[in-house]
């Protein structure tokens, strides 16, 4: 009975401890999120100059040359040189030299052939590439700016890669949007309430709330990070679990400017912008 009592006691206390990690992640899902968003690379044209250049590796290293030193037969006295013996190691000093040079250059013509090869085989490769990206990035500039949905859309999801959540916190954003309203909506998949630790029923069912009402605000503010101002104006959220909208809001991007998310209450902030937010989050109740 005492080792049972011991073991629930650890588990309490190791329960307690991920509760508190978790509320800590939570809690910081805002200011852990990016302040800006880069233009994505998939908007960026690429300038050919600036390519990082061919690098050989051990092709670009030529093999050593053969020196005659490393050949010639040693002198055994100052009267070696004409010894017959000598004169024939010579003989044999200088064949093996001469095979040696053939040897090396008939490497180096090799190394140098396989060289220019790989080199012109990566610079054609970069070549089509770099067209390949900038004709790319070319119609998702000119459609960005020009509001064509598909663009904008696809703009906006390479820049939304850019804001990641902790690896256990699984979001998934789709992304559609309305020209005529400059308007970028995001239907965010909210994660299931088997992500928070144990704890009580009202202790998880106050995290799970918090935790929807923070990545509410995250992915309004997400939104106008990703969407170029010229072309979104607006933002709406609609947070699903399965087939249930658990919340949804729409912000224009001056109100939401206007919101001092470091200091005013989330849940306040989400009724300010006319949130709807599920009466009960963790029961799973959807709005009307």
């Amino acid at each position: 009975m005492t080792r049972s009592l011991e073991r629930l006691a650890r588990r309490e206390t190791e329960s307690a401890t991920d509760r508190g990690g978790r509320l800590t992640e939570i809690t910081a899902i805002l200011s852990d999120g990016p302040v800006s968003i880069d233009v994505p690379r998939i908007a960026q044209l690429v300038d050919p100059k600036r390519v990082k250049p061919f690098d050989g590796g051990k092709l670009a290293i030529p093999y050593a040359e053969p020196e005659w030193d490393d050949f010639k037969p040693p002198h055994s006295n100052k009267f070696g040189s004409s010894l017959p013996s000598y004169k024939k190691a010579h003989q044999m000093s200088v064949l093996k030299y001469r095979l040696a040079l053939t040897d090396w250059r008939k490497r180096e013509r090799a190394r140098i052939e396989e060289y220019n090869v790989a080199r012109t085989a990566y610079e054609q490769g970069i070549e089509r590439r770099i067209d390949t990206h900038n004709k790319r990035a070319f119609r998702v500039i000119h459609g960005v700016r020009n509001g064509d949905p598909e663009a904008v859309v696809v703009y906006s999801n390479a820049a939304l890669a850019e804001s990641t959540f902790p690896e256990w916190l699984r979001v998934g954003r789709t992304l559609s949007y309305r020209p005529s309203a400059r308007e970028l909506t995001m239907t965010v998949e909210l994660p299931p309430r088997e992500v928070l630790p144990g704890g009580t029923f009202d202790e998880r069912a106050e995290m799970y709330e918090a935790l929807l009402v923070l990545l509410t605000l995250r992915c309004l503010r997400d939104g106008f990070l990703a969407g170029p101002p010229r072309i979104v104006n607006s933002v709406r959220i609609v947070g699903v679990v399965g087939n249930r909208r658990l919340v949804a809001v729409r912000a224009e991007r001056a109100a939401f400017g206007d919101l001092n998310l470091e200091s005013i209450d989330p849940t306040y902030a989400l009724t300010q912008l006319g949130a709807q937010l599920s009466p009960d989050p963790y029961g799973l109740v959807p709005i009307g």
